[in-house]
């Protein structure tokens, strides 16, 4: 009993298919890179074995005849839901199409979204125009799809578009003529009276909320998100009168059967979407890793006078590599040094980006930094400001030396010494020591030096000083 069981829940595993997934673009099979023989990549195996080699046998006859390069891909789900925007980077990545000719199709099939889209080369678009990809899919493809007999839909559209390619003339489902007076009704119907509305309801859409002007703009438009029903969009509007910026949504309707609304052809012009022919011809293009940062803290003396620290970080091969990084004397704060090729990976055999370390000095209590030169503020007493002094103070290089104070300097006053900076890290010689002196007024003072001010207040009225005359008081 339990070994039938354990038969029946294995045939049942075996039978039940692989989850869908949910395809980025480079995720997508490349077949030809493994058979140049091969032009449909089907990793959910939508397609029957039978139908892809009948579609491989149609695309490389019409590859070996010079008359279009063919890619086919069918798939469950993609991500994003927009397969417009994804088959035109799909297949300009994978080079559909000879980069003189241009003479590539690509047909993309994205069975959740119940989507098909063709996307053509310049060297095609005339064979092939968007009025005609449309009529392919209406007539050959969608109703096969919408019974979900996906073999015969895509197999019969290839066919067609492989008979137009070769100069033939397969049957489109061209309706029968018309009347005059029918046709000037279904253009009045079909036409006028949707545009008038259309117009309308454009020419309403423009008036801005604030300033009531029918001044709205249009700036941007993003897909929110998809649903095989319909796809909701946000558009951004500005005003060019007042400058106010509106957001509104809209669902677009995708159609209630398999395909609505998906378009056909599109016209991508430039060598084949950008490639140089689909097989192996193309080769990726190799791309240089992106460049790391790293911050390194250092110490105000540590950036003065130089020094070497050490930096670990991963390295393109994933490992932990320790560099010592030599830090200039007179290094500033924001400085970088570069070890070129120890940033990220490069892709397609490009070469590994760099390692960007920037410096970042840290406060001292005494000094900051000017490019080379060093700024520092020094407290000098009443008297030494009034009549001068000769004062010692520490230098940013460890000595001490011995300044002059002039007589009558003012709160602010500053003294330059040449010489006395950090080194000039990318020159010669060292930048200035910027003393900026501060008067310190005493908050409390014994007898005698209230007495000493007093003194010299009554002495400054004698003189008739008046340090606010020019107030006209």
């Amino acid at each position: 009993m339990k070994r039938s069981l354990l038969f029946c829940l294995l045939f049942l595993a075996a039978a039940v298919p692989a989850a869908a997934g949910t395809y980025r673009v480079e995720e997508i099979p490349h077949v030809q890179r493994a058979d140049r023989r091969r032009y449909v990549s089907n990793p959910d195996g939508i397609l029957s074995p039978e139908a892809v080699a009948r579609i491989d046998a149609v695309c490389a006859s019409l590859r070996e005849r010079g008359l279009a390069q063919v890619a086919v891909v069918a798939v469950d789900d993609i991500a994003g839901g927009d397969t417009f925007s994804f088959a035109v980077e799909l297949f300009g990545r994978w080079g559909v199409g000879g980069a003189e000719s241009d003479n590539g199709l690509g047909i993309l099939l994205v069975k959740d979204l119940r989507e098909i889209r063709f996307v053509t080369g310049g060297g095609v678009e005339g064979v092939l125009p968007d009025a005609l990809c449309k009529r392919i899919q209406l007539r050959y493809m969608l109703p096969a799809f919408r019974e979900g007999n996906y073999d015969a839909g895509m197999v019969a559209g290839v066919e067609a578009a492989a008979q137009l390619l070769e100069g033939g003339d397969p049957d489109l489902g061209e309706e029968e003529g018309l009347s005059l007076g029918a046709i000037l009704l279904i253009v009045a119907g079909f036409v006028f009276l949707p545009l008038a509305a259309g117009l309308a309801v454009h020419y309403l859409s423009r008036r801005c909320p604030r300033c009531r002007r029918f001044a709205l703009q249009c700036d941007s438009q993003r897909v929110l998100g998809t649903t095989p029903s319909y796809r909701e969009v946000e558009y951004t509007y500005v005003c060019r009168h007042c400058g106010a910026v509106v957001t509104r949504r809209s669902r677009q309707s995708r159609g209630n059967g398999f395909g609505g609304g998906s378009g056909g052809g599109m016209i991508i012009g430039g060598g084949g979407f950008g490639g140089s022919g689909f097989g192996g011809q193309y080769q990726p293009q190799p791309q240089k890793g992106r460049d790391m940062n790293v911050t390194l803290n250092v110490s105000f003396d540590e950036a003065f006078n130089g020094c070497v620290k050490k930096v670990s970080v991963r390295n393109p091969q994933g490992g932990v590599e320790t560099l010592d990084v030599k830090v200039p004397a007179g290094a500033v704060d924001g400085g970088r040094v570069r070890f070129r090729g120890k940033g990220a990976a490069g892709a397609n055999g490009g070469p590994a980006g760099d390692l960007l370390v920037t410096t970042k000095i840290s406060e001292h209590p005494l000094y900051s930094r000017h490019g080379a030169d060093v700024l520092m503020t020094v407290p000098i007493t009443v008297s030494e400001a009034a009549l001068g002094a000769k004062i010692v103070i520490p230098a940013p290089d460890g000595t001490k030396i011995r300044v002059s104070v002039p007589a009558g300097s003012q709160d602010g006053t500053e003294l330059k010494i040449s010489g006395k900076g950090a080194p000039n890290v990318k020159g010669s010689g060292s930048g200035a020591l910027r003393i900026t002196f501060h008067v310190e007024i005493p908050k409390h003072m014994t007898e005698q030096q209230e007495q000493a001010m007093i003194d010299f207040q009554a002495a400054c009225e004698h003189a008739g000083q008046n340090v606010r005359e020019h107030l006209g008081v």
